[in-house]
Order: structure tokens, then C-alpha cells, then sequence
């Protein structure tokens, strides 16, 4: 029993710095390329060692948490930059994809190996997940992952296919309740993928609209998740102005809501900055 506690324990703490440190790149990233670096290295030094020592493979004597805590460490490990993850999570991306009859990782595992091999790899790997997504059969996927691969065309580094992911996001080959899959793993992708997120959809407002229905609550789901990640006032200032004139009744609490997160993380800015 103590051991178990122990174990429990243990995996809470892992969480709760997995937390701080991504509320720390929320509220920091924006604000020097120093502080983003840092904060990705305090990571990587945390959760690097952690993803090395618990590998990708369950062993027969794991537990079910020591593969909750091998399902935190390694993603995080590898947003951080650690490189042997992200080799790692590319060479088995393209060994699934040249042989689908055979996957070589952890099911548990599929959408942090497209994300990895689509944000870390060579540029063809937008194309490979979004063939996956549209011919799911070939590599026998899941609907859920599926919808991995779909997520996973939105996490490339090049803002030109970010771009066109959420243009595809828009046709005929997405339905409308997969919108914000597209959106929910562009926001985290990388650092400025979020502002290019709001231009996006301040540009494309009335479509977004037309498509979702401008009382859904697909759309409120879609505009929390466009804002959410904001940390300055003066982003909290322009995305309530811009909204001033909207019909917001799809979304009247989740505004609100989100604005005062971002003023929250602001001030965490302004009070903690120097000690950080």
C-alpha cells in the first residue's frame, strides 16, 4: 500500500510540474527569445531523463501508472527538444508509414508520433499524416487516430502549411465537429502558431461562422480554444474589441472566461517577472 502511495504520489508531482511549466511558456514564450529557451530547457532537463529511463516499449511489470507517466514525459520530453525522442519518434513515424501492416509503437502513442514526426521531421511528413487521415484504412487507424493524423497536419513549423491546414480544415473532407481538432493542436504546435491562429480566424470569422452555425456550441468550443493561450493585456484589450460587435451568444461565457485567463497570466507576468 505504501508503495503504491508512493507510486501515485510520484506521478501527481510529475503532473503538476508538467502544468507549471507549460502555465510558465504560456504566460513567457511571447516575451524574449531567452525566457522561451530557458523555460524549454528546464523542461527538457526534467522530463528528457525521465522519457530516456521509462522508453516507449511498456514492460510486462509496468504498472498502469508508470504508462500514464511514460504518456506525460515523453510528449513533453519532445516538445522541449530533447533530440533523442524526436529521433526516435521520427524513425518510428516512418517505419509505420512505409510498413502499415505493422505498427512499431504503443497504440497509446500514435498521436504523439504524428505530432513529433510532423513538427521535428522532414517537410513530407504534413503529406504523409494527411494521407493517413484521408485513407485511414491503408494503416488500419482508429477513428480516434485518425483524427490524430488530422490534428497532427496542423503542427508543422512552416506558417504557409499551417496556413493551408486550416483551409483544409474548411472543405469537404473535414467534417465540422473535427474543426477544432485542427485548431486544439495548431495552438500548441509552437510558440507563434497561436498568433497566426487569431489572424487566421479574425480573417476568416464569417466562414467559421457559416460553417459551425453562429449559436453552436462548436463555435464556442472553436473560439476558446483560438484565444486561450493569450498572456498579455494588450492581446486581451484587441481580442475584446474585436468581439465588441459580435453575436457572442454561442460563446458568452467562454469569452469572458478566457479574457480573464489572459489578464491572469499577464499579471503572473508583471508580478514574478524579475524573480524568473
Amino acid at each position: 500500500m505504501i508503495d503504491s502511495f508512493k507510486s501515485v504520489g510520484e506521478y501527481v508531482v510529475w503532473q503538476i510540474i508538467g502544468v507549471f511549466i507549460e502555465g510558465m511558456y504560456l504566460t513567457w514564450a511571447d516575451r524574449s527569445d531567452m525566457l522561451r529557451s530557458k523555460i524549454r530547457e528546464l523542461s527538457r532537463s526534467i522530463f528528457g531523463p525521465k522519457a530516456a529511463a521509462l522508453g516507449w516499449r511498456h514492460r510486462p511489470d509496468d504498472g498502469p501508472l508508470v504508462a500514464r507517466l511514460r504518456a506525460i514525459s515523453i510528449p513533453r520530453a519532445a516538445w522541449a527538444g530533447e533530440p533523442s525522442v524526436i529521433a526516435q519518434a521520427c524513425d518510428l513515424f516512418t517505419e509505420f508509414y512505409e510498413n502499415p501492416d505493422r505498427k512499431p509503437f504503443q497504440h497509446d502513442f500514435t498521436a504523439s508520433v504524428f505530432e513529433i514526426a510532423v513538427r521535428n521531421g522532414p517537410p513530407e511528413n504534413h503529406a504523409r499524416v494527411k494521407e493517413m487521415y484521408e485513407h485511414s484504412h491503408r494503416w488500419n487507424l482508429s477513428e480516434d487516430h485518425r483524427m490524430a493524423a488530422l490534428g497532427a497536419m496542423s503542427c508543422s513549423p512552416d506558417e504557409t502549411v499551417m496556413w493551408e491546414s486550416l483551409e483544409y480544415a474548411m472543405t469537404d473532407h473535414v467534417l465540422p465537429q473535427d474543426i477544432n481538432i485542427v485548431i486544439g493542436f495548431m495552438v500548441t504546435a509552437n510558440y507563434h502558431s497561436k498568433h497566426l491562429l487569431w489572424r487566421w480566424f479574425s480573417q476568416n470569422y464569417q466562414r467559421v461562422v457559416d460553417r459551425l452555425g453562429e449559436c453552436s456550441a462548436l463555435l464556442g468550443h472553436v473560439v476558446g480554444t483560438v484565444i486561450g493561450d493569450f498572456a498579455s493585456k494588450e492581446m486581451a484589450a484587441t481580442i475584446e474589441s474585436w468581439f465588441a460587435d459580435k453575436h457572442t451568444t454561442a460563446f458568452d461565457r467562454t469569452l469572458p472566461q478566457s479574457l480573464e485567463f489572459i489578464r491572469v497570466r499577464a499579471a503572473w507576468y508583471n508580478r514574478d517577472n524579475d524573480d524568473v
